[in-house]
């Protein structure tokens, strides 16, 4: 996503992106607990027995979306606030 030209946030729903951790799609809450210690959480909004895990940085957020089976399903990087846009447009 870009704002006024200038690029506000990345998003993987596929493929082997990884973070500069080495969390990738399919990994599990445990994987991103074990090198992310520092994180916060919230329910999903649209999967009930899903999850947000937030890794908080000062102006930018990684977000790791997460299923009922505690596996990663997508996750985005970026500046707040368009991180933390749900449907991920403005």
């Amino acid at each position: 996503m870009t704002i006024r030209g200038r690029l506000a946030r990345v998003d993987a729903y596929r493929g082997t992106w990884a973070t500069s951790e080495g969390i990738q799609i399919g990994d599990t809450e445990q994987e991103i607990r074990e090198r992310y210690p520092r994180l916060r959480t919230q329910p999903h909004p649209y999967d009930p027995e899903g999850q947000y895990l937030i890794v908080r940085g000062p102006n930018r957020r990684v977000v790791f979306e997460t299923n009922g089976d505690n596996q990663v399903t997508s996750f985005r990087g970026g500046r707040v606030p368009p991180v933390m846009y749900i449907e991920g447009c403005a």
